[in-house]
């Protein structure tokens, strides 16, 4: 899922929604316009209608995970959105723990080691691109990020594979 496609335009100040584009910007994301965000009412039917598979399982446990959660500024309109589309469910889980501030809280996390590259624990994953225009993650086409982000992926696989053995103990 792509956090930034969930972003709804009525709950965001044009304010807002300029800081998340400074933001994509610095974090080395696709340009885009503030005209691209989307309603809740368009959120959400395009949810229901991307992963309408999931929507038949209502009752069964979903889990949403996410590298780092700082503020859940990120994680919240996932949430919310998959709360108003009929999951109730939830579960949330993070690579470390959450900040004390955050609006969402996790269900477990994996690691209290500290982040090594700013908010990631390992940097950030560049393989997809986050937008406004949509609820799903898109491959990004620069081939210098997938090669680094094929890298991140295996190191995650490797301490999931850790922590799982771990768990099992």
């Amino acid at each position: 899922m792509n956090p930034k496609g969930f972003k709804a335009k009525e709950l965001l100040s044009q304010y807002e929604i300029e800081n998340i584009i400074r933001d994509c910007e610095w974090k080395d994301d696709v340009s885009e316009s503030p005209k691209q965000v989307k309603s809740k009412e368009e959120i959400l039917e395009e949810f229901e209608d991307v992963y309408h598979e999931l929507m038949l399982d209502k009752e069964k446990p979903v889990l949403v995970f996410d590298t780092c959660i700082h503020s859940g500024n990120s994680l919240s309109p996932v949430k919310k959105t998959l709360e108003q589309a009929g999951f109730s469910n939830i579960k949330i889980g993070a690579v470390n723990p959450v900040d004390d501030y955050s609006k969402v809280n996790t269900d477990f996390y994996i690691t209290k080691k500290e982040p090594e590259k700013g908010c990631y624990p390992f940097d950030r994953d560049r393989i997809i691109e986050k937008t406004f225009d949509h609820v799903y993650s898109q491959k990004t086409q620069n081939l210098q990020k997938r090669e680094r982000s094929i890298l991140l992926r295996k190191e995650i696989k490797r301490i999931m594979g850790d922590f799982l053995k771990q768990d099992n103990n």
